[in-house]
């Protein structure tokens, strides 16, 4: 009997033993809840990179939107419209002579530049004369507008003045070399300069001393001009028969000194008209723009 207890007795120690080892059996299983927390997260990390995105995604579509709009808004030749363009660089002086010309004169000739254009021959070259500078500068431009680009740079004189009888100055009334007014003493415009548009219309031979010859084309005559006519057929009507042309005179030196007056043409230093028509086709149908708006846009 006591032998059989003691089988009973190992028997139950047996099975206590072996009970343990099969309860931890299931235990494994539970342990798998790390797998579930590592798929938990997963979207946690994929998510993380993609936070940002809300935020960048308005700037990246700002951004291709905004570049086309801000930048045709910049003050830079390079957006504005190709004539404007040329104005813009001829007036900062972006041209073979470096010469600054007034915008504002540039417009003015280029809009009575495009009214008269049926009866210009040459239609993208014009003479801009600038008065408001002193006749010891440079101020006539023959201009070039299809390259946008200064051809010549010539010095030329205004009108005034009268030397017979005697000498009377109504062209300057302040600095010497400095144009002030274009209507005389007597309220007329003879012998003073005449502000505006004209076209040239050929040949002028004159018996003045002093003038000479600037061109082939008038045939051997030593005193020779160009003739001017109104461009716009409302102002300076009379400048034809009056005789104000494009001319050289010999009093006129070409350097910085401080120009004599004329009697109304623009004049050059000798042989600078001659290189002028030697450059461009001057001599008929071409433009010539006289800029003094202190006496008003025409006569």
């Amino acid at each position: 009997m006591k032998t059989l207890l003691l089988s009973v007795a190992t028997l139950s120690a047996l099975n206590a033993w072996a009970a343990p080892a099969t309860v931890p059996t299931p235990a494994p299983r539970p342990a798998a809840a790390p797998a579930r927390t590592a798929t938990t997260t997963t979207p946690t990390v994929v998510a993380h990179p993609v936070t940002p995105a809300p935020a960048l995604t308005p700037a990246q579509m700002i951004g291709p939107v905004a570049k086309p709009v801000i930048v045709p808004t910049a003050a830079t030749p390079a957006n504005k419209p190709p004539e404007d363009a040329c104005l813009q660089n001829l007036s900062e002086g972006v041209n073979r002579f470096k010469a600054k010309i007034s915008l504002r004169g540039l417009k003015e000739m280029k809009a009575n530049m495009a009214q008269a254009m049926p009866q210009l021959k040459n239609k993208n070259a014009g003479l801009f004369v600038d008065y408001t500078l002193n006749s010891s500068k440079k101020r006539a431009y023959l201009i070039d507008f299809k390259a946008c680009d200064v051809v010549a740079y010539e010095y030329v004189i205004h009108g005034g003045a009268l030397y017979h009888p005697t000498y009377i100055n109504d062209g300057e009334k302040g600095k010497p070399g400095m144009l002030s007014k274009c209507v005389n003493r007597n309220g007329t415009h003879q012998h003073m300069t005449r502000p505006g548009s004209f076209i040239t219309v050929g040949c002028h031979i004159t018996r003045e001393t002093g003038w000479t010859n600037v061109t082939g084309q008038c045939g051997g005559e030593s005193n020779q001009g160009v003739k001017l006519k109104s461009a716009d057929g409302r102002h300076n009507l009379d400048v034809l028969a009056g005789g104000v042309v494009l001319h050289e005179h010999t009093s006129i030196e070409n350097n910085s000194s401080v120009k004599p007056m004329g009697q109304g043409c623009p004049a050059f230093p000798p042989g600078r008209l001659r290189n002028l028509l030697k450059l461009e086709d001057m001599l008929k149908g071409f433009f010539v723009f006289l800029y003094a708006p202190q006496c008003g846009t025409g006569q």
